[in-house]
């Protein structure tokens, strides 16, 4: 009678270990990827295969480790659950950060179109091609400007129209305004019910942004003062990064200005620097973000870019 109390003791023990298991760790994934750039180095390679491990370890993954490498295809295995959306949009997103001055000369763009398309006129854009340059055309087609130059926006692109913009030269090439002799490049905003922003900004002397994701040292996310139900990226910048970060916004403050804070081409804020220049390297973003949305750019800023992949599969072990 004790020997059978014993064992059904043991086997009651068992059970409750092996749901405790269940309840407090979780299962063990496995995760195909394709890496779909073929010209990597093995340093390169390598470098990308540590970033993507980061990338799981930032999201919350636990025991993160190659299981294979063949060819193109990597397999990882970890422990944790994310939604297959989490993890597209963590492996999509390359995580290139990038800050610019915003150009607040709407003057100095139109003075630039009217220069090779005389034809420009805001109010009564003529279609006629015979008039100038026809990439002007093509490219202010395309935009719905604003009478100001508000918030750093010159105007508003619809969702329908992007393709063609971003097909236009003066898009995919950087303007040089020769008046005050400095270059300026188009970016569009976040998509805001089907309509973005088009920025312009201005690129350093070597054709380069002001600062980029190579100087920071941290990035986290946080709950929003403002609002419970977004969330800001939290940066902390290095050393050198610092001093560059100091001395743009103090320039942009005394210019009532703005700067461009761009993940992989794509302006996520513009803020105006309204308190002088900000020192010690510490900033945020802030972009209307969800809390997903948050923890997967400070994940991929933290572990900075990693090549073009695509998601084979996900398998629960």
């Amino acid at each position: 009678m004790k020997k059978t109390a014993i064992l059904i003791s043991a086997m009651l023990l068992l059970t409750l270990l092996l749901g405790c298991n269940k309840m407090f760790f979780s299962p063990t994934h496995m995760i195909q990827l394709e890496i779909e750039a073929t010209d990597l180095t093995e340093n390169e390679k390598d470098e990308a295969v540590q970033n993507i491990q980061n990338r799981l370890l930032s999201l919350g993954a636990k025991n993160v480790s190659v299981v294979s490498e063949k060819e193109e295809l990597l397999t990882l295995s970890y422990r944790g659950h994310f939604a297959s959306e989490v993890l597209e949009a963590c492996f999509s997103t390359k995580g290139n950060l990038e800050f610019y001055e915003v150009c607040t000369s709407k003057e100095l763009i139109m003075d630039y179109f009217k220069e090779k398309y005389p034809a420009t006129d805001e109010e009564n854009l003529t279609t006629d091609e015979t008039l100038g340059n026809k990439d002007v055309l093509e490219f202010l087609k395309n935009i719905n400007i604003e009478k100001t130059l508000f918030g750093g926006v010159i105007g508003y692109v619809s969702k329908e129209n992007i393709a063609n913009l971003k097909a236009t030269s003066i898009f995919k090439t950087p303007i040089f305004i020769s008046s005050i002799k400095r270059r300026v490049k188009f970016l569009l905003g976040k998509d805001e019910n089907g309509v973005s922003g088009l920025y312009p900004v201005f690129l350093t002397s070597e054709n380069e942004p002001h600062l980029d994701g190579s100087y920071m040292k941290n990035a986290s996310y946080s709950q929003s003062q403002y609002s419970d139900d977004q969330y800001m990226i939290d940066l902390q910048m290095n050393e050198e990064g610092a001093v560059i970060w100091e001395r743009l916004t103090e320039k942009v403050y005394q210019e009532r200005g703005y700067i461009a804070i761009v993940i992989d081409d794509i302006v996520y804020s513009a803020p105006r620097v309204s308190a002088g220049a900000i020192k010690g390297g510490r900033t945020q973003i802030s972009g209307g973000f969800t809390k997903a949305e948050a923890a997967i750019l400070a994940s991929v800023i933290q572990t900075r870019t990693i090549p073009k992949v695509k998601i084979v599969k996900i398998m629960e072990l």
